[in-house]
């Protein structure tokens, strides 16, 4: 139970990102930096979280795309 409520934001996020919403990129930038607490496997995931999501190329893809929830 405890392990489902920590990965619960991850996975949010993770579907959020999936659909290209704006919101998640923010979201999973601030996830990736709390992982890089979680040494060591936790900080290399967190470090690539933060790289992939800052690059410019991921700002674009996130900022063209409109979020559309499924009904």
């Amino acid at each position: 139970m405890v392990i489902g409520a920590i990965s619960l934001p991850g996975l949010i996020g993770g579907i959020g990102l999936l659909r290209l919403a704006p919101w998640s990129r923010i979201f999973m930038i601030v996830i990736s930096a709390l992982d890089l607490l979680s040494v060591p496997i936790g900080t290399a995931l967190g470090i690539y979280g933060i790289w992939a999501l800052t690059r410019p190329e991921t700002e674009v893809l996130f900022a063209q795309r409109r979020y559309q929830p499924v009904a």
